[in-house]
């Protein structure tokens, strides 16, 4: 009996922590956010690992652009219009919910920033698809269609 127990329970939270992101509002999303994930809405997201990401600010154009270096780390060059102090790139996970994970950039020069990071590890190894968003000066920056990229298309397995 105590087994049975033990292994409902257990079964229970393996379903909690698959369906909970789900409960609490869409897949990979946090309940009460409000930033859409890839591909909802009318256009399609950015690779900025495959192509320079433009999108329109109120102040001019954005760009973000990504590169691989060695091993597994990855560079991130963001222009902006106009000259925040603070901006930090924040890793969402698409194919699994990860938790955000904060990466401070430098600024380079007025408007241009950049990062040097490696992804977060996830079981689904090269695979795992990530949402770049940022935040500006304490506020989330709109991305427009969004900004996504997997290791897999910079590091070969």
């Amino acid at each position: 009996m105590r087994g049975l127990l033990v292994l409902l329970l257990i079964v229970g939270l393996v379903a909690l922590m698959t369906l909970g992101p789900r409960w609490l509002g869409r897949d990979g999303e946090v309940a009460g956010s409000s930033s859409e994930l890839p591909g909802e809405g009318d256009e399609s997201p950015c690779h900025p690992l495959s192509e320079t990401c433009t999108w329109p600010l109120a102040d001019g154009p954005a760009s973000v652009s990504m590169k691989p270096l060695e091993q597994n780390e990855l560079s991130l060059e963001l222009k902006l219009p106009d000259n925040p102090d603070r901006v930090v790139m924040i890793l969402l996970g698409v194919s699994m919910y990860m938790g955000e994970y904060p990466v401070g950039m430098q600024k380079q020069q007025a408007g241009r920033y950049h990062a040097t990071f490696v992804p977060p590890f996830c079981t689904t190894g090269p695979e795992m698809v990530w949402q770049v968003t940022f935040e500006v000066d304490g506020r989330r920056l709109d991305t427009g269609p969004g900004l996504v990229f997997s290791p897999s298309e910079a590091f070969e397995s």
